[in-house]
């Protein structure tokens, strides 16, 4: 077997340096043994439950899109803590659905809070028609009852 025969069929390097740029996929069922053992590592999965995390994670687009720049950012740090960049946006996704998780329950207990406000108010207001319908029939019999009295001649006045 010849050299020629084992190398891929375009010079990598010479397609660097002309500007052409190849994209690389990684297929879902190729998981490698350090990706494994990285993801063990990190996020303290079991083997199985890396490999059906990474094949989940490979399988479907992320709900949240890493960044190009926040990568570049985080980069270094996170390359010295045994992040790759896959495995840095897994947890940035994790993160980002945590984060949405927990706008989503700030949202509905404010409008739970808003709804009991609402509700304490109506029945506020419900009390306060009701005393009031309460005062104008007191009011109404004092008035007749007032009356009812001035028309009366007493003797004894």
């Amino acid at each position: 077997m010849a050299l020629q025969d084992i190398t891929p069929p375009w010079d990598l390097q010479h397609s660097l340096r002309n500007g052409r740029q190849h994209s690389f996929t990684i297929y879902a069922d190729e998981v490698d043994f350090y990706d494994i053992r990285r993801w063990m590592f990190l996020f303290g999965y079991s083997q199985s439950e890396a490999i059906r995390r990474m094949k989940d994670f490979r399988s479907k687009p992320p709900a949240f899109t890493l960044p190009n720049h926040h990568w570049n950012r985080v980069k270094k740090n996170m390359m010295s803590e045994g992040y790759d960049r896959e495995a840095y946006a897994f947890l940035y996704n994790q993160k980002q659905k945590m984060n949405k998780a927990k706008k989503s329950r700030q949202i509905a207990t404010a409008a739970l809070r808003e709804l009991v406000r609402t509700r304490d108010l109506v029945i506020d207001s419900e009390d306060f028609l009701h005393r009031l319908q309460i005062t104008i029939e007191l009011e109404t019999l004092f008035s007749a009852a007032e009356e009812a009295t001035t028309h009366l001649n007493f003797p004894y006045e």
